[in-house]
């Protein structure tokens, strides 16, 4: 009791009042004096039996915390939910602690998605989880921790009818379970965010989902479907045009080259370099980094005028931006046929 009235900031009195109804209705039980835990057939309601108090109240003691414990420690991460909470930035060890010691609590909690009257608190919680997930290593391994998260967390957005919030989720979920080596979670994850984001039509976050894709298919060596992600990449950036369209020519490159397929890198990266020259405002390191690529592979293949012209062109592109990345260009140019590459 005390440790859910220390969680949720409220009086003891409050929450008392809330386990009694809860004990009540059978769905918890008292393990030892002052500890409850959910009962072993408890079920979540179904969400059309109408708005449960009881329930709505304690899910949003604990969203409430939860949000002030974990969202803040990274602001940044939680754009796109409508209801930012500020506050002073805590310590990203203390609240993973936080989460990993009530992790019980939690999991009853994230339980009750699908329940009418809480799944909106119910997908804020499972944002602010996902940050603290996402800062601590133990947790970030725990497939387990992340399957419940990610399942309890779509639950409660597809029967709030967020298609925003669900988009959201499914993206937090793919980016951590990519983090933590899970690329069949992150696939399962990630797919189903691009497809929901299409529905919304929010064209960078469809561009950022598709570079993690590409990132996934690329690491399993799943080249096929890496090239599948680029190629519709580019095309959403084309829209755009500009230094956005040659990142993604760029990319497709890279696939290309991870493929086994050079020849073809080279044609993407001379549409990223025309991109790159139309671009407004300029990218002089990206540009310059995308000619040393493009070097480096007409060196390989025996075009060594045509590196050197890439290469100088780099080092006057990097030459005022990035010192160390001039430098490695400077190498570059020094080169004669015959030589091999610096590494």
């Amino acid at each position: 009791m005390e440790l859910l009235s220390v969680m949720s900031g409220e009086a003891e009195e409050e929450i008392a009042t809330v386990v009694a109804r809860l004990l009540a209705a059978g769905e918890v039980a008292e393990t030892r004096p002052g500890w409850f835990a959910p009962v072993d057939d408890a079920r979540p309601v179904d969400g059309r039996a109408g708005h449960d108090p009881r329930r709505s109240l304690l899910v949003t003691h604990l969203a409430r915390v939860a949000v002030r414990v974990a969202v803040t420690v990274a602001p940044q991460e939680h754009a796109g939910w409508p209801a930012v909470h500020g506050g002073p930035v805590p310590d990203p060890v203390e609240a993973a602690r936080w989460t990993r010691a009530h992790r019980g609590h939690l999991v009853a909690v994230l339980s009750l998605a699908g329940t009418a009257g809480v799944d909106e608190r119910l997908c804020e919680l499972a944002w602010a989880l996902w940050v603290s997930t996402s800062a601590d290593l133990r947790l970030r391994a725990d497939a387990a921790w992340r399957r419940t998260l990610a399942d309890c967390g779509e639950r409660a957005a597809r029967t709030w009818g967020n298609p925003v919030i669900l988009a959201g989720l499914l993206e937090r979920g793919g980016r951590v379970a990519a983090e933590a080596g899970d690329d069949v979670l992150a696939e399962s994850q990630l797919v189903r965010a691009l497809s929901t984001w299409h529905q919304v039509r929010d064209e960078a976050r469809i561009a950022t989902v598709l570079r993690m894709l590409v990132e996934v298919f690329g690491r399993s060596g799943r080249w096929h479907r890496a090239l599948d992600a680029a190629f519709e990449l580019v095309g959403e950036r084309r829209r755009v045009g500009g230094a956005d369209s040659a990142d993604a020519l760029t990319l497709l490159g890279e696939v290309m080259v991870g493929a086994g397929r050079p020849e073809a890198a080279v044609r993407y990266w001379e549409q990223a370099d025309l991109a790159f020259r139309d671009a407004d405002p300029p990218s002089p390191r990206r540009h310059g980094l995308l000619l040393v690529a493009l070097g480096r592979l007409h060196w390989t293949g025996g075009a060594h005028p045509v590196a050197l012209r890439a290469w100088h062109r780099a080092l006057a592109l990097l030459v005022d931006v990035d010192d160390e990345q001039a430098d490695r260009a400077r190498a570059l140019v020094r080169l004669r046929p015959g030589d091999d590459l610096p590494a």
